[in-house]
């Protein structure tokens, strides 16, 4: 109810208020809420720590990703909400000066070698052979 003057209040109805019908919208409310609750609770998950590599090791593999174009998934060495960042895995388009372009699903990013945990090859196993 709205305020109209001293003691007098309006209704929905009075304001203009049309009600469309839908009896049970709390129910698509928690649905999404039930969604949105286990995307969080995936996303935030413990996330363990890939064994750390050589600065060396690191470059070899980055150069190994960029002349043979395979991807590689890249663990950063930051730790956010109590653990390390998730795997990004995605292709090596550019180095130079110990930086790289990294292009992930989500576009490209620019990583110092520095910042980088842990580098590996993804499987590239094609999915239409068989062991038959």
């Amino acid at each position: 109810m709205y305020r109209k003057g001293d003691d007098v209040y309006y209704t929905p109805d009075e304001l203009g208020y049309q009600d469309r019908g839908m009896v049970k919208w709390q129910g698509f409310i928690l649905s999404d809420h039930n969604e949105l609750m286990e995307e969080y609770a995936t996303e935030n998950r413990y996330v363990p720590p890939k064994p750390y590599q050589s600065l060396e090791k690191r470059a070899e593999l980055v150069a190994g990703a960029f002349t043979t174009k395979r991807k590689v998934a890249i663990q950063l060495d930051y730790i956010e909400n109590g653990s390390y960042s998730k795997e990004q895995q995605g292709s090596v388009r550019h180095v130079e000066g110990g930086r790289i372009w990294f292009e992930t699903a989500d576009g490209m990013r620019l990583i110092d070698m520095e910042q980088i945990r842990h580098v590996s090859f993804l499987d590239s196993t094609k999915w239409y052979f068989s062991d038959d």
